[in-house]
Order: structure tokens, then sequence, then C-alpha cells
């Protein structure tokens, strides 16, 4: 069985809409088919209740000036995580630059949105 890791900034409950909700759907998607899914997140305060209550494992990741550190800490919270059978979706680019040299096999996706086409 694949394990999918989706590696996200924004995420319910303090984002909604966006990659927030593109996130959950896609996780939810995955899980019905069946599929195990860990979806890493930015911590953003006491989010234990609403993570308790998604159908897949969230992580909050820890760390400071996301918008300049948000490679380097996605890619040292994910790193541990990571294995051969492990299918990693970044919804950034700087999340997935940092990534792509630490993914001990694992395999590697980008959604791009917004200022991220451009």
């Amino acid at each position: 069985m694949r394990h999918w890791m989706l590696i996200t900034q924004d995420f319910p409950p303090a984002f909604v809409g966006g990659i927030a909700s593109w996130t959950v759907d896609l996780a939810q998607a995955l899980v019905d088919h069946n599929e195990t899914v860990t979806v890493l997140a930015r911590r953003t305060g006491d989010t234990s209740d609403a993570d308790a209550q998604q159908p897949f494992a969230v992580t909050r990741m820890r760390g400071r000036s996301w918008n300049q550190w948000q490679g380097p800490l996605s890619a040292l919270h994910a790193w541990p995580k990571l294995s051969s059978n492990t299918r990693v979706i970044c919804a950034t680019w700087p999340m997935a630059t940092h990534l792509a040299s630490r993914l001990r096999g694992a395999t590697l996706g980008v959604a791009m949105h917004g200022s991220d086409i451009s």
C-alpha cells in the first residue's frame, strides 16, 4: 500500500478556501480509495480537535517565517517520515525544491496554484 504525504502551509481550521480546501478534498479522495494519507501542515495554534476529526493523519509543523523558510522547514519535518512507498504532494514550489534532494526514494508531485503559476 502506498502512503501519501500532502504538505501545505494552508490548512483548516485557520485557512479555508484555495489550497486549504483543495488539500482536504484530495486527502479525502485518497482515503475514499483506501489509501493511507498524512497531511503535514503549518502549525496555527491549537488545532488538535479539528485535526482529530479528519479521517487521515494531520501532523503540524512548527516554524517561523513560513514565506521565507517553508522549504527547509517542510523538508526537516517530512524527511523522517519518507520511504520508497511514499508519494509526496507539495502545495508550493519552495517546499518541493527543498524536498527534492531529500526524498529517500519517495515520489514527488507539486500542485501549482496562484502566484506559482505565473
